[in-house]
């Protein structure tokens, strides 16, 4: 963690936020293994009696991800890539699984929703 001063003179674009690494696909689990402690902790402009932001170094976040443990870690969360017919096929197979679980099967509502959503997201994992 950087001290008070040395943070205070860096601009904020020399950090990425908690959020902005997820987006770099990081977990909660993997910055917490592979960066550790952040660099600087923010004040929530949103709440304030919110949990602090988190800022790591970009340097650092750059240097873990050109380690291999942390970019073989990074890389694994490759987000999905739909084109507009696959995705179309994509929502009429759900409506037919929840279809099915909740009157084939007869679950209530909320909970064949949630079985057929769950049941779509082990079918993505898979391929």
């Amino acid at each position: 963690m950087l001290d008070d001063s040395d943070a205070r003179q860096r601009p904020r674009r020399d950090f990425y936020s908690l959020d902005e690494l997820k987006k770099r696909g990081w977990t909660d689990e993997k910055v917490e293994e592979i960066l550790g402690d952040c660099d600087i902790r923010g004040v929530n402009p949103h709440y304030a009696k919110g949990a602090s932001l988190l800022f790591y170094l970009k340097e650092r976040v750059h240097k873990a991800e050109e380690d291999a443990k942390a970019a073989s870690a990074c890389r694994s969360r490759k987000p999905y890539a739909f084109d507009l017919n696959e995705l179309v096929d994509l929502l009429d197979e759900t409506i037919s699984v929840f279809m099915e679980y909740e009157y084939r099967f007869g679950y209530e509502e909320p909970k064949a929703r949630q079985m057929a959503v769950q049941e779509m997201i082990n079918r993505l994992r898979k391929k």
